[in-house]
């Protein structure tokens, strides 16, 4: 299956973090989570990781695999009221639908055609769990949605008002941002509504991790066309619409996923840079306030602060990726920590 970071990204990586570098303050979280990608803290302290065909539990007796998830890539996580949403993309290999002209050219070619193609061997679903046992062997999630044109979803976050955002990643300048709209979140069966929230017009063309802060969006994006291509934006959340889209920090390479947070007395994000090992500290409306070195971390994949599980906001929780289509090496494929405050 194709995942949500090409190949040539994983050469690159390979290439610029031959070795580890050594920085006080690690520690380990969980030495052995295959193809590490997201961390998730619920309103309540648990602690989800995804991790390549995975959703995994860190428990006091180490991760716990959840069965009924099933199998397939897993990606972005979200927590509305008591339930927990992932995305995810297990393979299909089904024939390619036939291909409408017309509404690949109503919709925009490029953008249309590659969600056309992705179509046929991935299914793009979001699932969810129930947060009513503490057993994460007994969770159940069950699919509530299939995404409709879309590329490679990947990060997702909820506002105050109970609705998800998922970003399209597409390494084109054709992603956009998508919007859940849940009616009566309770039900065994909800109704979702999906739109298009942001696109390309609105200064959106790749993004990837995502997170809300006071119903403000922040999120990561690729612009291939740009010298500086790696990107944080951020956009004010009102009502069912918008504000403008603002580009707070750029530099060359690929920045992965975020999270909000408060490092040395400045309110600011944390981003991972998967190029480079290095974890950037950005203020809240821009800035780089500071960062853990390149060649810290082994592809990072996402940063985030503790918030649970004996983890406060003087922790950062890292997800090591390593090579990309490779789960069993010791470079990657584990979640360590650093102490940051």
């Amino acid at each position: 299956m194709i995942k949500t970071k090409k190949l040539f990204l994983t050469a690159t990586a390979a290439l610029l973090i031959a070795a580890f570098t050594g920085c006080d303050g690690l520690f380990m979280v969980a030495d052995k989570i295959p193809d590490a990608e997201n961390v998730f803290f619920t309103s309540s302290g648990r602690l989800f990781i995804t991790g390549g065909e995975h959703i995994y539990e860190l428990t006091a007796n180490g991760p716990v695999s959840i069965p009924s998830a099933g199998t397939g890539e897993f990606l972005g996580m979200a927590q509305i009221g008591n339930y927990l949403y992932v995305v995810h993309c297990p393979r299909s290999l089904k024939a390619i639908p036939p291909i409408k002209l017309s509404d690949i050219l109503s919709q925009g070619l490029v953008g249309a055609l590659l969600s056309h193609l992705t179509d046929a061997y991935m299914n793009k679903l979001v699932l969810r769990a129930k947060l009513d046992t503490p057993d994460p062997a007994n969770l159940v999630f069950r699919q509530v949605h299939e995404l409709r044109d879309m590329v490679l979803p990947n990060g997702m976050a909820a506002d105050s008002s109970g609705r998800l955002y998922i970003a399209d990643e597409t390494f084109l300048p054709c992603g956009k941002i998508v919007r859940l709209t849940i009616g009566n979140p309770d039900s065994d069966n909800p109704t979702v509504a999906q739109d298009t929230w942001l696109n390309k017009y609105d200064g959106v063309y790749s993004p990837n991790g995502m997170t809300i802060k006071n119903d403000v969006l922040f999120f990561t994006d690729f612009e291939p066309f740009s010298c500086n291509q790696a990107k944080v934006k951020k956009v004010q959340i009102s009502g069912n619409g918008h504000g403008t889209v603002f580009p707070i920090y750029s530099a060359p390479g690929f920045f992965d996923d975020l999270d909000t947070g408060r490092y040395k007395n400045t309110d600011g994000i944390a981003v991972a840079n998967f190029l480079t090992g290095a974890i950037l500290f950005i203020g809240e409306n821009g800035g780089l306030v500071d960062k853990i070195p390149a060649g810290t971390f082994e592809c990072p994949s996402s940063a985030h602060f503790g918030r649970g599980m004996g983890y406060d906001d003087r922790d950062l929780i890292v997800t090591e990726k390593g090579l990309l289509f490779e789960g069993q090496s010791s470079f990657g494929n584990k979640v360590r920590g650093i102490s940051v405050q």
